[in-house]
């Protein structure tokens, strides 16, 4: 068989991913978790998430020569801000929740900043095939809001508004789903869930990935210090 026969083949066996399904979830953090400090609509913001990017990865290096040629030698991993955008509904959801969200990192009017814990969640990204199966999970931990974009007005435009958002982190894993079964995972509404009714992850500090009556391959990206 011809290489354009094989390439044909796998196409047609495996299927290419597209970059228009996928969702995204986290909570509020602790501090916002008090009916009194967000009062807004969570689930209304995630479905409203228009784009997001899939996080990188890259190594700094530095030259090292013993004998010969210099080496360029790893010593550090870089991670660069995941960037998300949402629209922004009449009841201003999503602009209501990052303002909130920086807000509670350092007091707009006493400037006093409040305490790591406090102010971070983890969000999961996940991506879906045309069936709507989750096919790969990116687990961002320790997240919070670094930039959110101004909204530019404009007289003369007639677009929905968006907000643009950039986040922070620590370190992030994947899980990718090699195999699903009937006891697998469900796209239930806005939440991933297995057939128990449980959400699934990897603890930051695990050394397996929740997901029960899966194959799954987990890579493990170290935290950046």
């Amino acid at each position: 068989m011809s290489t354009l026969n094989k390439f044909v083949a796998s196409i047609q066996t495996t299927g290419l991913m597209t970059s228009n399904r996928y969702m995204v979830n986290f909570a509020v953090p602790p501090i916002m978790q008090s009916s009194t400090v967000y009062t807004g609509d969570l689930e209304t913001v995630l479905m409203q998430c228009d784009t997001v990017s899939l996080p990188g990865v890259s190594i700094s290096t530095q030259p090292s020569r013993t004998y010969g040629e210099i080496r360029e030698m790893p010593w550090e991993r870089l991670f660069d801000n995941v960037n998300f955008t949402f629209y922004v509904d009449n009841n201003m959801n999503a602009k209501s929740l990052f303002d909130t969200w920086i807000n509670s990192i350092q007091n707009p009017i006493t400037r006093k900043f409040n305490y790591y814990q406090e102010y971070i969640t983890p969000i999961t990204i996940t991506v879906l095939d045309k069936e709507d199966k989750a096919r790969y999970i990116v687990n961002l931990f320790e997240c919070y809001p670094k930039a959110v974009s101004p909204i530019q007005m404009d007289y003369s435009s007639k677009d929905v508004m968006k907000l643009q958002v950039s986040m922070n982190y620590r370190y992030w894993t994947t899980n990718t789903i090699t195999e699903s079964n009937a006891n697998g995972l469900v796209v239930n509404g806005n939440e991933l869930l297995t057939s128990n009714g449980t959400q699934p992850g990897i603890g930051p500090y695990d050394d397996k990935p929740q997901f029960p009556n899966f194959d799954v391959e987990t890579t493990r990206l170290y935290p950046k210090f």
